[in-house]
Protein backbone atom coordinates (compact mmCIF):
# COMPACT_ATOMS: atom_id res chain seq x y z
CA UNK A 1 0.00 0.00 0.00
CA UNK A 2 3.03 2.88 0.87
CA UNK A 3 6.70 2.77 0.47
CA UNK A 4 8.23 5.67 1.78
CA UNK A 5 11.42 6.34 0.63
CA UNK A 6 13.16 8.34 2.70
CA UNK A 7 14.57 8.52 6.29
CA UNK A 8 14.66 11.38 8.57
CA UNK A 9 17.60 11.91 11.94
CA UNK A 10 15.24 10.41 15.41
CA UNK A 11 16.02 13.36 17.05
CA UNK A 12 14.75 15.75 14.61
CA UNK A 13 11.39 13.37 14.13
CA UNK A 14 11.29 13.81 17.94
CA UNK A 15 12.29 17.22 18.33
CA UNK A 16 8.92 19.61 16.92
CA UNK A 17 10.51 22.37 18.27
CA UNK A 18 13.95 22.34 16.22
CA UNK A 19 14.33 25.34 14.10
CA UNK A 20 11.72 27.48 16.38
CA UNK A 21 12.21 30.39 17.70
CA UNK A 22 12.39 30.70 21.97
CA UNK A 23 9.22 31.17 22.94
CA UNK A 24 6.90 29.70 19.64
CA UNK A 25 4.13 26.99 21.26
CA UNK A 26 3.72 23.98 18.94
CA UNK A 27 0.98 21.19 18.23
CA UNK A 28 1.87 17.82 20.35
CA UNK A 29 -0.44 15.84 17.99
CA UNK A 30 -0.84 13.17 20.64
CA UNK A 31 -4.03 15.27 22.71
CA UNK A 32 -6.04 18.21 21.75
CA UNK A 33 -5.68 20.18 24.96
CA UNK A 34 -1.51 18.88 24.75
CA UNK A 35 1.23 21.31 22.84
CA UNK A 36 5.23 22.28 23.44
CA UNK A 37 6.48 25.12 24.05
CA UNK A 38 10.28 25.62 22.31
CA UNK A 39 13.12 26.79 24.96
CA UNK A 40 16.24 26.46 22.72
CA UNK A 41 15.22 24.15 20.22
CA UNK A 42 13.95 21.76 23.13
CA UNK A 43 10.25 21.46 23.43
CA UNK A 44 8.96 21.52 26.83
CA UNK A 45 5.76 19.63 27.11
CA UNK A 46 2.39 21.66 28.52
CA UNK A 47 -1.49 21.42 28.37
CA UNK A 48 -4.49 23.82 28.15
CA UNK A 49 -6.88 23.79 31.22
CA UNK A 50 -9.57 21.40 30.94
CA UNK A 51 -12.11 22.34 28.24
CA UNK A 52 -9.93 23.99 26.33
CA UNK A 53 -7.93 22.80 22.90
CA UNK A 54 -4.58 23.88 22.01
CA UNK A 55 -4.83 26.56 18.81
CA UNK A 56 -1.34 27.03 17.85
CA UNK A 57 -2.12 29.12 14.50
CA UNK A 58 -3.45 31.40 16.74
CA UNK A 59 -0.88 30.20 20.08
CA UNK A 60 -2.97 30.08 22.34
CA UNK A 61 -5.43 27.92 24.37
CA UNK A 62 -9.00 28.13 22.94
CA UNK A 63 -12.59 27.08 22.55
CA UNK A 64 -12.90 23.60 20.95
CA UNK A 65 -14.99 25.30 18.52
CA UNK A 66 -12.34 27.12 16.87
CA UNK A 67 -10.09 24.64 16.83
CA UNK A 68 -9.83 21.34 14.31
CA UNK A 69 -7.56 18.65 16.52
CA UNK A 70 -5.21 17.23 14.32
CA UNK A 71 -4.02 13.82 16.24
CA UNK A 72 -1.05 11.74 15.47
CA UNK A 73 -1.76 8.61 17.43
CA UNK A 74 -3.52 5.22 17.16
CA UNK A 75 -6.41 4.30 19.27
CA UNK A 76 -4.02 2.17 21.50
CA UNK A 77 -1.69 5.26 22.57
CA UNK A 78 -1.53 6.34 25.83
CA UNK A 79 -3.05 9.37 27.83
CA UNK A 80 -1.32 10.23 30.68
CA UNK A 81 1.15 12.73 31.35
CA UNK A 82 4.29 10.96 31.06
CA UNK A 83 6.55 10.76 34.23
CA UNK A 84 8.58 13.87 34.26
CA UNK A 85 13.31 13.22 34.58
CA UNK A 86 15.11 16.14 35.00
CA UNK A 87 17.93 13.96 34.05
CA UNK A 88 16.53 13.42 30.92
CA UNK A 89 15.66 16.65 28.15
CA UNK A 90 12.23 17.31 28.18
CA UNK A 91 11.52 15.12 24.15
CA UNK A 92 7.93 14.23 25.49
CA UNK A 93 7.67 10.39 26.03
CA UNK A 94 4.35 10.25 24.28
CA UNK A 95 5.91 10.47 21.07
CA UNK A 96 6.97 6.55 21.17
CA UNK A 97 3.20 6.01 20.39
CA UNK A 98 3.43 7.51 17.23
CA UNK A 99 5.48 6.54 13.71
CA UNK A 100 7.66 9.43 13.57
CA UNK A 101 9.87 7.82 10.38
CA UNK A 102 6.53 7.37 8.13
CA UNK A 103 3.16 8.64 6.76
CA UNK A 104 -0.07 7.66 8.33
CA UNK A 105 -3.54 8.58 7.78
CA UNK A 106 -6.12 9.27 11.03
CA UNK A 107 -9.70 10.66 11.03
CA UNK A 108 -10.87 14.03 12.70
CA UNK A 109 -13.22 13.81 15.28
CA UNK A 110 -16.48 15.09 14.18
CA UNK A 111 -15.21 15.50 10.37
CA UNK A 112 -16.53 13.71 7.14
CA UNK A 113 -14.46 14.80 4.37
CA UNK A 114 -11.23 16.01 5.86
CA UNK A 115 -8.47 13.78 7.89
CA UNK A 116 -4.85 14.13 9.31
CA UNK A 117 -1.60 13.28 7.30
CA UNK A 118 0.92 12.23 9.68
CA UNK A 119 4.41 12.72 8.60
CA UNK A 120 7.03 12.04 10.59
CA UNK A 121 4.62 12.51 13.80
CA UNK A 122 3.62 15.79 12.85
CA UNK A 123 -0.25 16.14 11.70
CA UNK A 124 -1.34 18.43 8.35
CA UNK A 125 -4.94 18.93 7.97
CA UNK A 126 -5.77 17.32 4.44
CA UNK A 127 -9.35 17.12 2.31
CA UNK A 128 -11.14 14.28 0.55
CA UNK A 129 -11.59 14.70 -3.04
CA UNK A 130 -15.01 15.56 -4.62
CA UNK A 131 -18.16 12.66 -3.69
CA UNK A 132 -15.70 11.56 -1.35
CA UNK A 133 -15.63 10.97 2.09
CA UNK A 134 -12.93 9.30 4.90
CA UNK A 135 -13.42 6.37 6.05
CA UNK A 136 -12.23 5.62 9.40
CA UNK A 137 -11.60 1.66 8.96
CA UNK A 138 -9.71 1.76 5.67
CA UNK A 139 -8.14 5.14 6.60
CA UNK A 140 -8.46 6.29 2.93
CA UNK A 141 -11.02 8.41 1.05
CA UNK A 142 -13.80 6.50 -0.49
CA UNK A 143 -16.77 7.68 -2.70
CA UNK A 144 -19.72 9.87 -1.33
CA UNK A 145 -23.03 10.60 -2.16
CA UNK A 146 -23.08 14.69 -2.62
CA UNK A 147 -19.58 16.96 -2.66
CA UNK A 148 -19.10 20.21 -4.50
CA UNK A 149 -16.78 22.79 -5.36
CA UNK A 150 -16.64 26.28 -6.51
CA UNK A 151 -14.43 28.95 -7.48
CA UNK A 152 -12.22 31.25 -5.35
CA UNK A 153 -13.09 34.83 -6.60
CA UNK A 154 -9.78 36.40 -5.46
CA UNK A 155 -7.28 33.40 -7.95
CA UNK A 156 -8.89 31.85 -10.98
CA UNK A 157 -6.44 28.70 -9.89
CA UNK A 158 -8.15 27.89 -7.08
CA UNK A 159 -11.18 26.47 -5.78
CA UNK A 160 -13.20 25.94 -2.66
CA UNK A 161 -14.12 22.10 -1.89
CA UNK A 162 -18.31 22.05 -0.46
CA UNK A 163 -20.05 19.33 1.55
CA UNK A 164 -23.12 19.65 2.58
CA UNK A 165 -24.11 22.70 1.00
CA UNK A 166 -20.82 24.41 3.20
CA UNK A 167 -17.26 25.14 2.34
CA UNK A 168 -15.26 22.26 4.19
CA UNK A 169 -11.31 23.63 3.86
CA UNK A 170 -10.12 26.88 2.67
CA UNK A 171 -8.60 27.40 -0.96
CA UNK A 172 -7.09 24.95 -3.04
CA UNK A 173 -4.93 25.24 -6.11
CA UNK A 174 -5.37 23.89 -9.34
CA UNK A 175 -1.85 21.65 -10.17
CA UNK A 176 0.50 22.74 -12.30
CA UNK A 177 -0.09 25.15 -15.37
CA UNK A 178 -4.45 24.50 -15.06
CA UNK A 179 -7.02 26.92 -13.98
CA UNK A 180 -10.42 26.37 -11.94
CA UNK A 181 -13.45 26.45 -14.78
CA UNK A 182 -16.42 27.85 -13.62
CA UNK A 183 -18.29 26.65 -15.59
CA UNK A 184 -17.37 22.89 -15.49
CA UNK A 185 -16.34 23.21 -11.99
CA UNK A 186 -13.13 21.68 -12.29
CA UNK A 187 -9.59 22.30 -13.30
CA UNK A 188 -8.97 22.85 -16.59
CA UNK A 189 -6.16 24.49 -19.34
CA UNK A 190 -5.52 27.61 -19.09
CA UNK A 191 -6.86 28.12 -23.09
CA UNK A 192 -10.12 26.68 -22.00
CA UNK A 193 -10.67 29.02 -19.07
CA UNK A 194 -11.33 32.63 -18.91
CA UNK A 195 -8.95 34.30 -16.31
CA UNK A 196 -6.50 37.25 -16.41
CA UNK A 197 -4.20 36.16 -13.78
CA UNK A 198 -0.89 35.03 -14.35
CA UNK A 199 0.08 32.98 -11.59
CA UNK A 200 1.26 29.48 -12.41
CA UNK A 201 2.28 26.73 -10.12
CA UNK A 202 5.05 23.90 -10.65
CA UNK A 203 4.91 21.16 -12.96
CA UNK A 204 2.22 18.84 -12.45
CA UNK A 205 4.97 15.76 -12.08
CA UNK A 206 7.34 18.24 -9.83
CA UNK A 207 7.50 18.46 -5.91
CA UNK A 208 7.31 22.24 -4.66
CA UNK A 209 10.43 23.37 -2.99
CA UNK A 210 7.93 24.08 0.44
CA UNK A 211 4.17 22.53 1.03
CA UNK A 212 2.58 19.51 1.14
CA UNK A 213 0.60 18.61 -1.48
CA UNK A 214 0.05 15.52 -4.35
CA UNK A 215 1.86 14.64 -7.76
CA UNK A 216 0.54 11.98 -9.92
CA UNK A 217 2.58 8.24 -10.81
CA UNK A 218 3.64 7.65 -13.99
CA UNK A 219 3.48 4.09 -13.61
CA UNK A 220 -0.24 3.88 -12.16
CA UNK A 221 -3.21 5.65 -12.68
CA UNK A 222 -4.28 4.22 -8.87
CA UNK A 223 -1.05 5.56 -7.44
CA UNK A 224 0.38 9.15 -6.39
CA UNK A 225 3.40 10.21 -4.45
CA UNK A 226 2.96 13.17 -2.04
CA UNK A 227 5.81 15.84 -1.91
CA UNK A 228 6.24 17.40 1.86
CA UNK A 229 8.73 20.49 0.92
CA UNK A 230 10.19 19.02 -1.58
CA UNK A 231 10.76 15.80 -0.85
CA UNK A 232 8.51 12.84 -2.46
CA UNK A 233 6.99 10.20 -0.64
CA UNK A 234 5.19 7.10 -1.66
CA UNK A 235 3.79 5.82 -3.90
CA UNK A 236 0.26 5.82 -2.52
CA UNK A 237 -2.83 3.68 -3.09
CA UNK A 238 -5.87 5.06 -3.74
CA UNK A 239 -8.70 2.98 -2.41
CA UNK A 240 -10.22 0.04 -4.70
CA UNK A 241 -12.44 1.60 -7.62
CA UNK A 242 -10.47 5.20 -7.13
CA UNK A 243 -8.44 6.64 -9.49
CA UNK A 244 -5.79 9.68 -9.14
CA UNK A 245 -7.30 12.94 -11.01
CA UNK A 246 -4.70 14.78 -12.28
CA UNK A 247 -7.02 17.84 -12.33
CA UNK A 248 -8.04 17.87 -8.42
CA UNK A 249 -5.31 16.19 -7.79
CA UNK A 250 -6.56 13.64 -5.62
CA UNK A 251 -8.84 9.88 -5.64
CA UNK A 252 -11.63 10.02 -7.53
CA UNK A 253 -13.78 8.04 -8.90
CA UNK A 254 -13.14 7.30 -12.45
CA UNK A 255 -17.02 7.45 -13.66
CA UNK A 256 -17.27 11.04 -12.75
CA UNK A 257 -17.29 14.07 -15.48
CA UNK A 258 -13.68 15.95 -15.76
CA UNK A 259 -12.00 12.71 -13.90
CA UNK A 260 -8.55 12.46 -15.85
CA UNK A 261 -5.59 10.10 -15.76
CA UNK A 262 -2.42 10.69 -18.28
CA UNK A 263 0.64 8.48 -18.52
CA UNK A 264 2.96 9.61 -21.13
CA UNK A 265 4.08 6.61 -22.71
CA UNK A 266 7.50 9.05 -24.02
CA UNK A 267 8.32 9.87 -20.22
CA UNK A 268 10.16 7.33 -17.97
CA UNK A 269 8.82 7.25 -14.31
CA UNK A 270 10.22 9.28 -11.76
Amino acid sequence: MLAVGFLVSLVSAQNPCANQPDGRFVNDFTACEAFYTCVRNMPVPGRCEPSFFFNEERQMCDHPWNVICLLCTGPDAPTEEPPVDPEVPPLDARSVSRNLEGVEFFPIENECAKYTLCINGRGHLQMCGENLLFDRTLKQCVPAETADSVPDPDDCASYFMCFGGQIVQESTRCAGDLLFDPVLLRCNFPDDVECETDVRPPSILECNPTGLHNIPSLDSCTEHFICSDGTKLGPVSCAAGLIFDINTMRCQREDLEGVECIIPSDTPPA
